[in-house]
This record gives structure tokens, sequence and C-alpha cells, in this order.
């Protein structure tokens, strides 16, 4: 309901409820997808260097490059450079995707994915605001 809400507010054009639900299907089809590729080159053991993430991850890149202020291709972004290890960079992606997307500090605080980052003062201070 929160979605619907803030798309009605967003758009002078009224918004289908059934478009509003397709376009979160969507991005949460992107972001899994993105999530399962990365765990399914963790269990062939496979590092995600930046090719990888790029050859695979094209939904993802392509979201971040074509609008940088969608907030849930940053969360997805940021998530997949924590497993690269660039904990740096994932944290810049997470700073700027948490103003525009509040809900996403509570699924950063619980997704395991971002385990990685659960002690560093600067993500603790994200989720926490």
């Amino acid at each position: 309901m929160k979605l619907r809400g803030a798309l009605t507010v967003a758009f002078t054009t009224p918004l289908d409820p059934e478009d509003i639900f397709e376009l979160s299907r969507e991005l949460d089809r992107v972001l899994n997808g993105a999530k399962n590729i990365v765990r399914e080159a963790e269990v062939m053991e496979t590092a995600p260097d930046g090719a990888l993430v790029y050859s695979i991850t094209p939904g993802v890149v392509s979201a971040v490059a074509a609008d940088p202020a969608d907030a849930a291709a940053q969360h997805g972004f940021g998530l997949l450079k924590v497993r690269q290890g660039r904990l740096d960079d994932a944290l810049l992606l997470l700073e700027e995707s948490m103003p525009m997307r509040p809900d996403t500090r509570l699924v950063a605080a619980t997704d395991a994915d971002f385990a990685p980052l659960r002690d560093n003062a600067r993500f603790k201070a994200l989720v926490n605001e």
C-alpha cells in the first residue's frame, strides 16, 4: 500500500494498481535473480569479479545506469558490491539509496548477504536512522 501511495503522489497520471504490482514484481525478480547468480557463483567457487557481475547481472547494471535515482537498483547493486568484497562501494550505493527508500533499511539490516557490513559504523548508522 505504501508503494501505491508513493507512486500516486509522484505521478500526475493515476496508475493502475495492476501496473504497480507488475512493476514491483519485476523489480523483485531482477534483485532476486542477481542474488541467485551470486549464490550460484559462490557454490561453484567462482569469485564474482567485476567482469562476471557485469555479464551476469545486466538488469541491475542497466537499471542503475538508466536511472541513478532508482533506489531498488542501487540497493541490488550495493549487494553485488558486498559480494565482490568492495564494501566502500557498497556503502556509497546504500547511502544513496536508503534515503530514497527507507524500507530498504530493514531489508539491509536483516539480509544475511549484508553480513560483511554488520560491524561497519557507517552501515550501522544507515540502518538505524
